[in-house]
């Protein structure tokens, strides 16, 4: 009768004891889905303010071409070429269209639209005029939609920076998002902060051919 109750004490504790492990590997578990969630999540943000931000700045562009291609200056622009700017972008985008039929709607107007500027800028100090103009109307605007998707993706505002550009001739968007450990925080000191996140635009060559100066944006809580 001792033996079998020794036996039921051991066998108790060492349920115990396995409830306990198990215990502790469901939380590390929680932990580690909470560092994922986290950490995509705030990729997503800086994903998509890229995505948004390209496409702030290449509207403005081409808003920028079209004034160019009114002025007087682009008017003798398409009588030396025979075509304005904006035409010229267009059988771009036809022949890049035919090149890569796979490519986006969007992939292929931007790629035409570098393509041109990256030759036409090259001692035209009146295009680059309206083209930097065009870049420094797209700011507003890009700042208002990153902050907006810094906030729909629970970002750290605080904690993001925008480069319009760096020195690769991109945009990009470094943000954070928080994680809070469920449990035990000590064993997740690491995680249980912000998770920092980076995302780099496209590359838009014809910005070597301006005399621009990089800008690094903060955003307040």
């Amino acid at each position: 009768m001792k033996v079998l109750k020794n036996e039921r004490g051991v066998a108790a504790f060492y349920s115990l004891w396995l409830l306990g492990i198990t215990a502790i590997l469901l939380i590390f578990i929680v932990n580690i889905v909470k560092i994922y969630a986290a950490n995509a999540q705030a990729g997503i943000g800086a994903d998509q303010a890229c995505l948004t931000a390209t496409d702030d700045v290449y509207h403005e562009v081409e808003k920028s071409v079209r004034d160019y291609d009114e002025s007087l200056e682009g008017h003798f622009e398409e009588l030396f070429q025979g075509k304005s700017i904006g035409e010229q972008i267009s059988d771009e985008e036809s022949r890049l269209n035919n090149q890569y039929p796979k490519w986006s709607i969007e992939q292929l107007h931007w790629q035409a639209i570098d393509n041109v500027l990256s030759r036409a800028l090259s001692g035209n100090s009146a295009l680059q005029n309206y083209i930097a103009n065009g870049l420094e109307s797209a700011l507003p605007q890009v700042k208002g939609d990153i902050k907006t998707l810094m906030e729909e993706n629970h970002a750290e505002k605080e904690k993001t920076k925008f480069y319009y550009f760096n020195d690769d001739e991109r945009m990009a968007v470094i943000t954070a998002a928080h994680f809070k450990a469920s449990k035990w925080d000590r064993f997740f000191q690491n995680s249980s902060d912000d998770i920092p996140r980076k995302s780099e635009c496209t590359k838009i060559d014809f910005l070597s051919k301006l005399h621009w100066t990089n800008q690094v944006i903060s955003f307040e809580p």
